[in-house]
């Protein structure tokens, strides 16, 4: 996934907005070939790991309001030929229901402290260059009152690139263990999630290429589904003109539920990616995607597809629109996948050089459906969400945000209905 739909994702699950970069945004698909000349391998982070709540909902919790991606500056520590950065961050969140639980709703105040840590060789920045990249970033979340909450968490993330005058090929390796509450849930879960990517894109000519990407994603929920998913990627695109690039691809992918049944599924996509003009930029794939269940017959085709746009109308102001359609399991059930179709968007406005007033807004649909012959599943979840936030750059190095963060899922078929309150600070330091 390229990094503007990380900066997309990232202020959809942490709730928050960057403070030193405009947002750009990338409808989701399973092309990972970069758009517009856009880092194939840069290292995702545990933000960018799902485009809605309902994705790796583990960070829908305020114990991680405050964890926005760690970018990386010219201005980095030098040693030698690498460069290091160190930081940290804190917060403190108020939540009027930390469990995701409405008949049982329970308040705290919630203090986060993430000390930051990377290390970059060569071309991290870049796009084509050899690069060697390492970001670790623990935290520790303690609750005022409700101690039994407190908890350690971790994300590591590792990413490699070696290029040659055609063929360059990337690896990264992430791990994020998060104890926090899950949409799907309703409650409190602790979530270990690992994942390995492996990829190669081939130059053909200057207006042909071919990239070829492997994944593993293994999704660990304490005391619920355990999911490993398997997906392999072929790309075909071309570059029509400088503003205007075509793909055509396909996808192979197996999710092993435990327990539940094994899943094989099979995607084919077109996108498109068109930078209209210099403030607008539209980034489009549409395609179907075909489902057999281990023992329980097949589905499909059904459709799949994710659009993005990013208008700059003035240099002071950004907005964002993004919609998509996808299917994974249930972390609850093996035997339900989850159709998620939603929107999403944001609008920024910088005040001065130092200020920024920002709103961002979500919807989701989630349709969870049986995979098994002859049992029906009859949970459907309503999410939104409204995020307004207040930013302040008080010099390059330091920033201070103050945010409110409402959110409402309206679930049936006895699923899990809730909805809560946030308020909080947050402040960051680069060393």
């Amino acid at each position: 996934m390229d990094s503007r739909a990380i900066t997309l994702i990232k202020h959809m699950t942490d709730r928050s907005l960057n403070t030193t970069t405009c947002l750009t945004i990338c409808g989701l698909g399973v092309f990972a070939s970069p758009l517009l000349g856009t880092d194939l391998y840069s290292v995702t982070g545990s933000e960018s790991r799902s485009v809605t709540p309902y994705g790796d909902s583990f960070k829908e919790n305020g114990s991680t309001v405050a964890r926005p991606t760690q970018t990386w500056g010219e201005d980095a520590l030098r040693r030698g030929g690498a460069k290091i950065r160190a930081g940290a961050r804190v917060s403190s969140i108020y939540d009027d229901n930390i469990i995701f639980n409405s008949p049982n709703r329970q308040k705290d105040l919630i203090w986060t402290v993430t000390p930051m840590f990377g290390l970059g060789l060569g071309d991290y920045l870049g796009s084509s260059g050899n690069s060697l990249s390492l970001q670790y970033e623990p935290s520790y979340v303690a609750y005022t009152d409700k101690t039994q909450f407190n908890s350690f968490d971790q994300d590591v993330r590792l990413a490699a690139r070696y290029a040659w005058s055609k063929l360059s090929i990337g690896v990264s390796q992430t791990y994020t263990d998060i104890e926090g509450g899950l949409v799907e849930v309703g409650n409190r879960v602790r979530s270990r999630i690992y994942g390995t990517f492996l990829g190669a894109n081939y130059d053909y000519s200057e207006k042909l290429f071919v990239t070829l990407n492997g994944r593993q994603t293994i999704s660990d929920y304490s005391h619920f589904n355990r999911v490993n998913e398997w997906l392999t990627e072929l790309t075909g695109s071309w570059r029509a003109t400088e503003k205007l690039r075509l793909s055509l691809g396909g996808a192979y992918g197996v999710r092993d539920v435990t327990p539940g049944p094994n899943e094989i599924y099979e995607q084919a996509l077109i996108r498109l990616g068109y930078q209209a003009i210099e403030k607008l930029s539209v980034d489009a794939n549409l395609g179907v995607e075909f489902q057999q269940f281990q023992d329980n017959g097949s589905k499909g085709p059904e459709l799949i597809f994710g659009l993005g746009s990013t208008w700059t109308p003035r240099e002071d102001w950004s907005l964002s629109l993004e919609g998509h359609r996808r299917n994974q399991a249930s972390v609850t059930s093996g035997t339900v996948n989850i159709t998620v179709t939603g929107i999403s968007g944001i609008i920024r406005k910088r005040i001065g050089s130092r200020y920024y007033l920002n709103l961002a807004s979500s919807y989701d649909l989630a349709d969870y459906r049986s995979v098994v012959s002859g049992v029906s599943s009859t949970r459907n979840d309503k999410y939104w969400s409204t995020n307004p936030s207040f930013d302040c750059n008080f010099t390059d190095k330091l920033t201070l945000s103050v945010f409110y963060f409402f959110r409402d899922n309206h679930s049936t078929g006895g699923g899990i209905s809730f909805y809560n309150n946030q308020v909080g600070l947050k402040t960051s330091y680069r060393f």
